[in-house]
């Protein structure tokens, strides 16, 4: 009969589920397995099934921790409709009045969102009209919080928008400064897979699978296509940070969202010491200050497409198409104000 470890080392390529189910273990004897093995030195690798099982057992625990926290909220709703106070509650439920509190003012917002009169409210709670008075006010102060958020975001992505705008209608018609790159890679560690660049005329610049020197994630494959036969054809990190480097220096790199895109060049850095001379914009953030949305938007979307490729040249296209998009709109809203101004 096989050892557990030896099992593993059959069975750690497929998805996690799969691996826990045929070897009769939980995820969190499984982490502690990996955990001694590696400590042995029995194990060499098993970094990115490590990290995957840590994230599922936070996550699990997440959710079991808001399934229970639902149950007491509803719960609490049942004692407050046969009118007990909130010191009663918090007592039978063991928690402080202080979280009590915190359930009384969630139940009022989802009652006052309905539309009901404070009135009915009161008569929903089980409570006096005048102890809705500090609800209420809580309410309007997260209300207004929000609003506040909301206008910093959509200022702060305006002035983004405007600082990059009129360049980008420049490079439209003659790309000098700008270039589109986008990024796929595994994680845990975070190594590229795949890179593109394109110009704002659409000319590709750049494109190639990368060889990592990891095995690519089942999810990351599934996502992407992009599988360990095909990623095994690609360029080594080196000559594409060295090309990389090349057609970028001195220029703007801008991509969806540059947080994970940063992160990815950041590691082949370290790992090839060959540094960037360029500096980086968010097509994202463009977007955003263009359409005053202070939420963020997936790129797909900006579109008004159901789902992105995941593929890099693709998703350098849809920014582009999402940019010419803006420009335009940019240009018709110009044409209006000049029209007004005219009559």
């Amino acid at each position: 009969m096989k050892s557990k470890l030896a099992q593993f080392k059959d069975l750690e390529h497929l998805p996690m589920r799969q691996i826990l189910q045929k070897m009769h273990v939980s995820d969190t004897e499984l982490l502690s397995l990996i955990r001694t093995w590696r400590s042995q030195g029995l194990l060499s690798d098993g970094e990115e099934l490590f990290t995957q099982l840590e994230q599922s057992i936070r996550r699990r625990r997440s959710r079991e921790m808001h399934e229970a926290h639902e149950i007491m909220y509803e719960e609490y709703k049942l004692m407050r409709k046969n009118g007990q106070s909130t010191e009663q509650i918090a007592s039978d439920l063991g928690k402080s009045p202080e979280r009590i509190i915190r359930l009384n003012q969630r139940w009022y917002k989802e009652l006052e969102e309905t539309g009901m009169t404070d009135a009915a409210i009161a008569e929903q709670m089980k409570l006096p009209e005048e102890e809705l008075i500090p609800l209420s006010k809580a309410l309007e102060e997260k209300k207004r919080q929000t609003r506040v958020s909301a206008r910093k975001k959509k200022t702060s992505n305006a002035i983004y928008s405007s600082f990059h705008m009129p360049k980008l209608r420049r490079e439209i018609e003659n790309p000098e400064d700008y270039l589109i790159f986008d990024l796929e890679g595994i994680q845990n560690p975070d190594e590229l897979i795949e890179i593109a660049v394109i110009n704002l005329k659409g000319d590709v610049i750049m494109n190639t699978l990368v060889k990592p020197t990891h095995k690519i994630n089942w999810r990351i494959a599934e996502l992407t296509g992009i599988s360990d036969r095909m990623a095994a054809g690609g360029q080594n990190i080196r000559t594409v940070m060295k090309t990389l480097r090349s057609i970028s220096s001195g220029k703007t790199l801008m991509s969806w969202g540059t947080d994970y895109d940063k992160v990815l060049l950041q590691k082949a850095v370290l790992s090839t010491g060959i540094s960037l001379n360029c500096s980086f914009a968010c097509a994202q953030k463009i977007h955003m200050g263009n359409e005053g949305l202070s939420r963020q938007i997936a790129l797909h979307k900006a579109l008004g497409e159901d789902e992105q490729s995941h593929r890099a040249l693709d998703d350098c296209n849809m920014v582009l198409e999402v940019l010419r998009n803006d420009i335009s709109e940019a240009f018709d809203h110009e044409a209006e104000e000049e029209e007004t101004e005219n009559e």
